[in-house]
């Protein structure tokens, strides 16, 4: 990529003499790998790709001082400093509750920088729950509660963003050790993750697993407590694990939830977290055509080809996810597919013709609508089909604009 030539020559060498003090001050500037970053990061002709290939080289105590310098250059503001600068611009509109519970227990703190100046495009707290989380107030709405392992100064910050737009109900988990919230550094205009520098999160022991499962079944308890008596608690699990937890972690999770009548579990997950959240029985699984095609290959199977006969997919969700009650399969802009196991139907939903502008998040937006229709009845097909129309109108809003969820 070549950078703008205007104005900008001089700046990049002021950016580059902060960087390289900021390295300094945290005493990795005579890395072999970390010079390597530095002289790729300010070339002349930035190749993000090459970026990210020795960004991997480096440790990972050296990619989180390496996004924390990224997050200080493009704010003016260190971890500490923002969190704070969040904490003061806590919304102080009241919003509306969802009797929805949302784990994010692999969250994230991202920036979005503009790859010619480093300027900051945007601040997100992340993790699919995160996003579902973000989503839901967007629309005016805040989940009953949001949980997860929010650790060290980053995990306080990616907090701090959430409470920030009014989103107060939140369950942190701290894992007993120095690690950290992972963190990711994004470029504008550009492929994620190909390009994206995303730092491991700090590693979570079995203790505190079993700690978040002894709060977390606290907290639902006095959530069903508060339902009516035609009433379910819908609780959506999305995404991937921090390491350190164990193999089957999702499935002793979902396993746990799912014995109380009371409570629907929403999974949507991809790779081995939903192989293994498939073994706990989840109320409904919603995932995309990639994910479910992985799923296929991992165990030996053909890819799905979702244009065959409804019976020829009904067989084929069957085998695939085993007494899964309900089962949604996305596919971009084309169909949604819907297997009802308690009708023992196929249902294909088609989404309106639009322009889409970003599809990311409009998943996440889904998952929130799918959740916030789980609360009453068996029968989901309108469920669905709303959420296929919220999630339309999500991929036809810019970036880090969702659809709205209380489209009726």
């Amino acid at each position: 990529m070549n950078r703008k030539i205007i104005n900008q020559k001089e700046q990049l060498k002021n950016i580059q003499t902060q960087f390289h003090t900021l390295l300094k001050q945290n005493s990795i500037d005579q890395s072999p790998a970390i010079k390597e970053f530095e002289n790729i990061l300010f070339s002349n002709n930035l190749d993000l790709k090459s970026l990210k290939g020795q960004y991997a080289n480096l440790s990972e105590n050296e990619q989180s001082i390496i996004n924390k310098i990224f997050f200080e250059i493009s704010t003016g503001k260190n971890i500490s400093q923002l969190t704070k600068h969040y904490s003061e611009s806590t919304e102080k509109t009241t919003l509306n509750p969802v009797k929805v519970v949302v784990l994010n227990l692999n969250p994230s703190l991202e920036i979005h920088l503009s790859s010619d100046d480093f300027q900051l495009v945007n601040t997100v707290s992340n993790g699919k729950g995160g996003i579902i989380a973000t989503a839901f107030a967007t629309s005016g709405l805040q989940p009953s509660l949001l949980c997860g392992f929010y650790a060290g100064q980053t995990g306080h910050l990616a907090e701090a963003i959430l409470q920030s737009i009014g989103i107060s109900n939140i369950l942190s988990i701290d894992p007993e050790n120095e690690g950290e919230t992972r963190t990711g550094i994004l470029w504008q205009g550009f492929d994620y993750p190909s390009t994206g520098l995303i730092c491991k999160s700090g590693t979570v022991d079995q203790n505190t697993g079993s700690k978040l499962l002894d709060e977390l079944d606290q907290k639902i308890q006095e959530e069903i407590d508060s339902l009516q008596t035609d009433e379910y608690l819908p609780i959506i699990i999305a995404g991937s694990l921090p390491p350190g937890l164990p193999q089957d972690f999702m499935s002793q999770l979902i396993t746990r939830l799912e014995t109380n009548s009371k409570v629907r579990v929403l999974l949507d997950a991809s790779r081995h977290y939903l192989t293994e959240g498939l073994k706990g029985k989840p109320y409904m699984v919603k995932i995309n055509i990639d994910e479910a095609n992985a799923l296929a290959t991992s165990n030996s199977q053909e890819k799905l080809d979702l244009n065959q006969s409804d019976e020829i997919i009904k067989a084929r969700f069957k085998d695939l996810f085993p007494d899964i009650k309900h089962v949604v399969i996305t596919q971009g802009g084309q169909e949604t597919v819907y297997l009802d196991l308690g009708t023992d139907s196929i249902h294909r939903i088609q989404p309106s013709n639009i322009t889409v502008v970003d599809v990311d998040g409009a998943g996440d937006t889904m998952d929130a609508s799918l959740a916030m229709d789980l609360t009453h009845g068996d029968n989901h097909l309108a469920a669905v089909q709303r959420a296929v129309e919220v999630g339309t109108d999500s991929a036809s809003k810019e970036a880090g604009v969702f659809g709205n969820l209380q489209i009726q």
